[in-house]
Order: C-alpha cells, then structure tokens, then sequence
C-alpha cells in the first residue's frame, strides 16, 4: 500500500518538472479556454448567480486539472478506506460464520494421520481437565455416501457433533439436533434441490439412513460443500 502511494505521488508531481513558473502562474489558462467561453458566454446567463457561474465556466475550461483531482480524491480515499473495511471484517465475530464455523475464541484442527483417534482422545482429555476452559465441543468431519433418488451415489463431508455450544448463524432454519437430521451448506442445498423438511439418504456403515434437512447455512471450506449432523 505504501509503494502505490510513493509511485502515484512520484507520477503526479513529476509533470509538475515540465512546467515553467510563467507557464505555472497563469494556472491553466493554456487550455481550451477560447472554445469553452464562446459556448458558455456571460451575456447568456439569466439563471445562476454570477459567481456560481464563473466557478462553473472555469471547472468546465480546466476539465482535465479538475478531473485529475477528482480522479486523485478518490483513489486516496479508497486506499485509505479499504483497509479499515477488511480490518472491520476481519474484527467482526460473525465473520468466521462464512466458514461454516460457530463463534468460539479457539478452533483446534487434527489432520488424518495414523493413530489420528487416540490423539484425538488425548487432545480432549487435556482440554476437559484445563480449568481454564469454559465449554468445548469435539467435532469429527468424515466422508460419507449421499445416495441420489435414482441410485447415483458420490461423496459428501458431513461433520458430526454438538452444535448447540457454539452455535452457527443460518441461513434458514437451525441446527441439526436429532439423529436423523442434518443441515446442509447453501452450495449443497442448490445443487441437491433441497430445502426445510426435505429428505436425502445417507449411506452410513453399509445402510441406507434417511436425514431430514433442518438448516441451510454458509460456508466457503471443501469447496463450499459440506453438512453437518
């Protein structure tokens, strides 16, 4: 950000080596000033006050100087905005939302390794006994068969917990909280045609389960397609 405004400043006062102190002194009146007064004549104006009319004139006689300036205030105040704004989002407690990802001050990831499930159970018996631990919740995200209405099948990533602890904004509806339901992301949702109260079939350990769709949240991990029971 520092060296777009050092080279924007570098690019605007350099054309100021091009001109001379005569030529600076007479303040534009290089430009097309002959053409602009013909078609903005004093003797034609009946409506506007003189002076509005003047400044008028003479923005219309020097466009290009006061279109640079225009052009420089607002690229100065974007590049100065844009990053309160991403700083503000960043900020923002709900921001993590988008990510599929209830509000919580430590999210702890366990990538799939051998011996993955005793490391897990040890991670939780450590968060369990800290006593500076509020609430936790153990999620598991694994790969599952979605079974389609006329017998297609492909994987979905489902991720499987408690989510009333840390609960997560929705789109429509709410979380998943019986066995048999199960909230879906909205790229999911599109794609399946699904919404509140449909079913979908899920193969789990060899039988075909149906879920019923509880909520529809956002999110932007696996792709934008993921569940959650």
């Amino acid at each position: 950000m520092i060296f777009i405004i050092i080279v924007s400043a570098r690019i605007i006062l350099g054309r100021f080596d091009s001109i001379g102190a005569v030529e600076g002194l007479n303040t534009g009146n290089r430009t097309e000033a002959p053409t602009v007064g013909r078609s903005f004549p004093i003797s034609r104006n009946r409506r506007l006050n003189l002076n509005i009319f003047l400044g008028l004139r003479d923005v219309l006689k020097r466009f290009r100087l006061f279109g640079l300036l225009l052009f420089v205030f607002f690229f100065s105040a974007f590049i100065t905005v844009m990053p309160l704004h991403f700083l503000s989002t960043l900020k923002s407690p709900n921001f993590i939302s988008y990510m599929g990802i209830g509000r919580s001050d430590i999210r702890i990831d366990l990538r799939q390794s051998d011996g993955i499930e005793g490391r897990f159970d040890e991670m939780v018996g450590r968060i369990a006994a800290d006593k500076d631990v509020v609430r936790f919740s153990p999620f598991l995200t694994s790969r599952f068969t979605l079974v389609e209405s006329d017998g297609r099948t492909e994987k979905i990533v489902v991720e499987s917990g408690d989510f009333s602890l840390f609960p997560l904004d929705y789109i429509q509806g709410r979380a998943p909280s019986g066995e048999y339901e199960i909230a879906l992301s909205c790229l999911n949702s599109r794609d399946m045609g699904k919404d509140i109260g449909d079913s979908i079939v899920l193969r789990i350990d060899g039988n075909n389960r149906k879920m019923i769709v509880s909520g529809i949240y956002q999110d932007v991990t696996n792709g934008g397609r993921t569940a959650k029971v």
